[in-house]
């Protein structure tokens, strides 16, 4: 059954107002970058607090900050944790725009490939049931969907080389 493209439009508006999408967001744009930029000052000055002043340690100062600095850290390993798909309510969602690049590179890689309508098409397959069951495609989804790909790309390659390999197997065996 193929989706129409009314249920794509109302699909992607309701990804883009999802409530994880917001979260996704903040980690990734407003979170991160600053964070990581003050993990770097702070780890630079620590490490030259403790060259410069090795036996006078001002405990005012130093312990704020590698409190400051591990806390920092605990955060940047649950961004990677979170954007690595490893908490199974909590995954990265994709932006729309992402999803509508995904869907136009699975429709060139199948045109590539020379899947005609007849043949299976498992990752556009995938997608449409993700659209029409209304599941939010997170990076999980974008990888299995790569993998269906792949897998598909490598089936054709292989139909292909096989239907190669047979007709210079028939032109073997008749006789000149």
């Amino acid at each position: 059954m193929k989706t129409d493209q009314t249920d794509i439009k109302l699909y992607l508006q309701r990804q883009s107002s999802c409530g994880l999408i917001k979260f996704t967001r903040l980690m990734d744009c407003i979170l991160t970058p600053p964070l990581i930029g003050f993990l770097i000052m702070a780890l630079m000055f620590a490490i030259a607090h403790l060259i410069i002043m090795p036996k006078i340690v001002e405990e005012l100062l130093f312990l704020p900050l590698c409190f400051f600095t591990g806390g920092g850290v605990c955060l940047l390993v649950f961004v990677h944790l979170y954007y690595s798909c490893v908490f199974p309510r909590l995954c990265p969602l994709l932006e729309v725009g992402e999803i509508e690049e995904l869907c136009s590179k699975s429709f060139t890689a199948y045109q590539e490939t020379g899947h005609v309508e007849s043949k299976q098409k498992s990752g556009i397959d995938y997608l449409n049931t993700l659209i029409q069951e209304g599941i939010p495609i997170n990076y999980r989804h974008r990888r299995k969907f790569y993998a269906l790909v792949d897998a598909d790309e490598r089936d054709s390659k292989l139909n292909s080389m096989s239907q190669t390999f047979e007709s210079v197997i028939a032109q073997n065996k008749t006789p000149a």
